[in-house]
């Protein structure tokens, strides 16, 4: 039984994609690691669709606010002092006079230890993830590229067959070919075609996978530069 077999039915994906977001990152690498050696195309996407500190600090002013509001003030107070300027002033920015009196309060204290920095961004992603499942947060206005198709199980499984299915079909070639030349003591022809077409299929596999990645990352400027515009207009 592979690992992945719990996670192949309805909502399997996004369960183990919120698993590996509450992960430190040592332990996030390994269990992608573990997933990438079953099956490849599941450990790309599931990196496409995690979320992190420095993704939630990406989005527009708006989603931010909203999600800064939503926080506990320690919590909050932590994330700023990790923060590097100018997010810093951003996120300082977004508070109630009354508000930054509290979390200079709590920045005055002992300094958070890098555990505690990475607690409490985990918990900023867990608060995201609750407010994309009960509609205060809506991925399609903020970053569409975390948006989860409720069928992506199966569309990523029916990906790993083809792929292995190929992946057979030029392994019986390349041996087919290989014992045909020996038969008839020729040259080794057949082998360095079927090396050229599995470098090739590769090749191109790889140009596809930055092309998806070129358009998840243009995806997610447009709906940034949307966002500012929408500001731009409430301003004037």
């Amino acid at each position: 039984m592979g690992m992945l077999d719990r996670y192949r039915k309805s909502g399997g994906f996004i369960q183990l994609v919120m698993l590996l977001e509450t992960c430190g990152p040592a332990k996030q690498e390994k269990f992608l690691e573990l997933v990438r050696q079953e099956a490849p195309n599941w450990a790309d996407e599931i990196k496409t669709k995690m979320i992190d500190i420095n993704r939630v600090y990406s989005w527009n002013d708006e989603a931010l606010a909203e999600i800064v509001g939503t926080l506990q003030d320690l919590c909050l107070a932590v994330a700023i002092h990790a923060a590097v300027e100018p997010m810093k002033s951003r996120l300082l920015g977004m508070l109630s006079h009354g508000r930054k009196r509290k979390i200079d309060d709590l920045l005055g204290r002992t300094p958070p230890t890098p555990a505690e920095i990475s607690t409490m961004h985990m918990k900023i992603v867990e608060t995201v993830r609750k407010m994309a499942n009960d509609g205060f947060l809506r991925f399609d206005k903020v970053d569409p590229t975390l948006i989860i198709e409720d069928d992506i199980e199966d569309k990523l499984d029916k990906i790993s067959l083809t792929e292995t299915s190929s992946s057979s079909m030029f392994t019986i070639e390349y041996e087919g070919g290989a014992e045909h030349s020996e038969k008839h003591d020729a040259p080794a022809a057949n082998d360095g075609t079927s090396e050229a077409r599995l470098a090739e299929i590769s090749q191109l596999r790889k140009k596809l996978a930055d092309a998806s990645k070129e358009v998840a990352v243009l995806r997610h400027e447009l709906s940034i530069a949307r966002g500012k515009l929408e500001q731009i207009k409430k301003i004037a």
